[in-house]
C-alpha cells in the first residue's frame, strides 16, 4: 500500500476496470438529463408560442434534440476514461473508494468543479425558460370565446402549468446545490467523512431532481402528453379512475347546464 492506495493481485485488479467507465458514465447521465430537461421546456414554450407549427417543428428538432443530449457531453467526459484507478483507504481502515493518482505534467478534467458549475448553469437556464412560458402563456391573447367553461379550462392549464414551473425550478435548484456540496466537501479537510456521505446521495438525487420529477409533473400538466400515456396503459379501465372520470362527467354536465342557463 502507497499514500493510501491499495494493491491488488491481477485478477482481482481487472475488475476495476469498470471504475472508470462508471466515473465518467456518473458525470455524463448528469449533463444528459440535464440538457433533457431543458429540451422538454424548450418544446413547452414552442407549444405555448407556436401552437400550429409545433409538430412540424419537432418533427425536425426531436432528433437534433436526441443527439445533443447524448453528444454534447462527451468532451467533458470521455477523457476520464483515460484515467488509471485504484482502490483508496479510508480512515477508518475498512472502506475504500475508488480514487486515481494525479501524475505531474499531465491535464485532468476536474469533474466535481465541472459538475457544479454545470447544475447551476442548468439552474438558472431552466428557471429561465419557466419564466419564459409563463410569460407568454399569460400574455393576452385576443378572446375567441368568453364561455364560462372555457374559461375554466384556461384558468386550470395556467395553474397547472404555473405549479410545473415552479416544481421543476425547485428541483434543478436542489440538484445544482447538491454538486455545490460534493465540491465543498471534497475540498474540504475531513473529506473521508462528508464527502462519501454527501457523494452516496447521487443517484437518487440527480435522477428525481433532473428526469423524474420534470417528467412526472409535466406527465401531469400536459394533457396531450397523458392522453396516449392513459391509452398504452388502459387507465381508464383501472376503478379509482373509473369513478374519478363519472363524477368528472358529472360535474361538467351540471356546469353546462348553469351556463345554458346563465346564458339566456
Amino acid at each position: 500500500m502507497k499514500d493510501g492506495l491499495l494493491n491488488f493481485p491481477g485478477v482481482i485488479s481487472s475488475i476495476y476496470i469498470f471504475a472508470r467507465y462508471q466515473y465518467s458514465f456518473d458525470y455524463f447521465i448528469c449533463d444528459r438529463d440535464n440538457l433533457s430537461t431543458f429540451f422538454i421546456l424548450l418544446n413547452r414554450i414552442t407549444l405555448i408560442r407556436f401552437p400550429i407549427m409545433h409538430n412540424k417543428i419537432w418533427r425536425y428538432c426531436l432528433p437534433v434534440a436526441i443527439v445533443v443530449s447524448y453528444l454534447a457531453p462527451l468532451p467533458f467526459t470521455y477523457p476520464i476514461l483515460g484515467y488509471e484507478f485504484h482502490p483508496r483507504l479510508q480512515a477508518d481502515n475498512w472502506s475504500f473508494t475508488l480514487d486515481f493518482p494525479k501524475e505531474e505534467g499531465q491535464t485532468y478534467v476536474n469533474s466535481l468543479y465541472y459538475a457544479a458549475i454545470s447544475a447551476t448553469s442548468f439552474c438558472i437556464i431552466c428557471g429561465t425558460l419557466n419564466i419564459t412560458a409563463l410569460y407568454l402563456f399569460r400574455k393576452p391573447k385576443e378572446e375567441i370565446t368568453t364561455a364560462s367553461a372555457a374559461r375554466h379550462i384556461r384558468r386550470d392549464i395556467e395553474s397547472r402549468l404555473t405549479i410545473y414551473a415552479f416544481v421543476t425550478f425547485l428541483a434543478q435548484l436542489f440538484n445544482s446545490i447538491y454538486y455545490i456540496l460534493v465540491y465543498i466537501s471534497a475540498m474540504s479537510t475531513i473529506r473521508d467523512n462528508l464527502f462519501l456521505a454527501t457523494l452516496n446521495q447521487f443517484p437518487w438525487v440527480n435522477d428525481l431532481s433532473t428526469l423524474v420529477v420534470p417528467s412526472w409533473f409535466l406527465i401531469w400538466a400536459s394533457s396531450k402528453i397523458k392522453t396516449p400515456i392513459y391509452r398504452i396503459f388502459k387507465v381508464d379501465r383501472w376503478p379509482v379512475v373509473r369513478n374519478r372520470a363519472k363524477v368528472g362527467i358529472q360535474q361538467s354536465i351540471v356546469l353546462s347546464v348553469n351556463s345554458g342557463l346563465f346564458d339566456k
